[in-house]
């Protein structure tokens, strides 16, 4: 829900009920509804440390402290101008947590931070291959949609580096990556442990899922749970369950 506006270039924006400001770019990338849907497949961890590659405005951390998933984050993100607005977000936001932000791609920020530190990895990376459907214009989002600028290896590697034994990695994609992010992760010696697919209606397929793999944990076990729907009946009616999310149900009160 847009707020405010700062000179056409930005939009203040609110999340979680309007009780988290967001500050994102009028054109180019804008968070999107995946965001916090993985935000809230992280399961809360005690005094916990997370790093968000790619984390763009900085909005899957915001909710992830808002939450008391975690303790901390460092937002590792690419462009310039997402990571600034990613450290804007972190600064009117206080209450919620420590967010810092580094600014560079997946390998260099992984590279700057200590290796096996960290709890919990998240990421919404780019879905879609060079290759597959149109090339936006806008370079922002190009650049947030293009497998090319964080290749699934590079966040797998990334990943494994950075966590802890026992520390979690949690991702956002899409079905037809099942297959490929299932073998590479495990390969990895990051072992799926849970999954939930995410249909936009209760008769529609699923259009992505959401994944838990956990560092150094013994193969198999993998618990699939029950679908998140996101639409109820008529399209932009969410679910009780989407809305709850979308409002911060819980968290605030």
């Amino acid at each position: 829900m847009n707020i405010g506006h700062e000179g056409g270039r930005f939009t203040k924006d609110g999340a979680l009920g309007r009780r988290i400001t967001v500050w994102q770019a009028v054109k180019g990338y804008r968070y999107s509804i995946d965001s916090i849907l993985l935000a809230w497949f992280c399961r809360p961890m005690r005094q916990a440390r997370a790093v968000d590659l790619g984390a763009g405005c900085g909005v899957i951390g915001l909710v992830l402290l808002a939450r008391n998933v975690v303790d901390f984050v460092v937002s590792i993100e690419l462009q310039w101008e997402l990571a600034f607005l990613a450290a804007r977000n972190a600064r009117e936001n206080p209450g919620l947590g420590r967010m810092d932000v580094v600014q560079a791609d997946a390998r260099g920020g992984c590279n700057a931070l200590a290796a096996g530190r960290f709890d919990l990895v998240v990421c919404n990376p780019p879905y879609f291959s060079r290759c597959s459907g149109k090339a936006s214009p806008n370079s922002s989002r190009e650049i947030a949609r293009n497998e090319s600028y964080m290749p699934l290896d590079q966040l797998l590697i990334a990943s494994k580096r950075l966590l802890c034994n026992g520390g979690r990695l949690c991702l956002v994609h899409r079905p037809e990556k099942l297959g490929r992010i299932l073998g590479g992760a495990s390969d990895m010696g990051l072992e799926p442990k849970r999954i939930r697919f995410v249909h936009p209606g209760k008769s529609e397929p699923a259009n992505l899922f959401l994944l838990e793999a956990t560092a150094g944990a013994k193969k198999g076990g993998l618990e699939i749970e029950p679908p998140l729907i996101i639409y109820g009946g008529r399209k932009n009616n969410y679910t009780k369950e989407v809305k709850d999310m979308l409002m911060g149900a819980g968290i605030f009160s």
